[in-house]
């Protein structure tokens, strides 16, 4: 769900405060460069969803200094509520994609367009890890709790739940016993929460 509202603004940065384990208080931003991103990212999300455009202005150009120091290329209305990034180091998501609640990134992950197309990108689901060099690119979709591990190359479909993919091309090598993990409470009630 698009930030729409200062209500959804704080409850999609608490979401993403909690899948990242961050302590909460004001003081974690002035040291945090990572943390600084994203609240950058959700702010930017906001302004220009809601098309504040002095909102926007003022805020945009910090969020693009700090991606620039982080090597962070992910556009505004990208990720859903509940973004993990835990290093620093090149990420590339085109605007287009679309990656759903609670989603890792490791460093050197690309999620691209395929090279004919500029619509042909990636759709993925809730609850998923992406590890260290991984690349996913085309018009595919990869199903929720899903595992991606290092250095995979994903150019095609998964629509099993919990699948656990590798190599390159990327294949399923298992599935994860049980079913994708439930949304805590403070996600469902984000998810229902109507903006004013």
């Amino acid at each position: 769900m698009p930030i729409s509202s200062y209500a959804s603004f704080r409850q999609c940065l608490e979401q993403d405060r909690l899948h990242s384990k961050r302590s909460a208080g004001a003081a974690k931003y002035f040291f945090d460069a990572i943390w600084q991103f994203t609240v950058l990212l959700r702010l930017c999300e906001w302004m220009h969803n809601r098309k504040h455009r002095v909102g926007y202005l003022l805020c945009c150009p910090l969020f693009r200094w700090r991606s620039r120091t982080l090597g962070f290329t992910i556009p505004i209305n990208t990720c859903g509520p509940g973004l993990y990034v835990p290093h620093y180091g090149t990420i590339v998501i085109n605007t287009r994609a679309r990656i759903g609640r609670n989603c890792t990134i490791h460093t050197d992950v690309c999620i691209g367009r395929h090279p004919d197309s500029k619509e042909r990108v990636p759709t993925l689901g809730d609850n998923i890890y992406i590890g260290p060099g991984a690349k996913i690119y085309d018009a595919i979709t990869v199903a929720n709790g899903a595992t991606i591990g290092a250095n995979a190359v994903v150019n095609r479909s998964f629509n099993e739940e919990n699948c656990v993919l590798a190599g390159v091309p990327a294949k399923m090598l298992t599935k994860k016993a049980g079913a994708s993990q439930p949304r805590p409470l403070h996600l469902a009630s984000f998810s229902k929460s109507p903006d004013p």
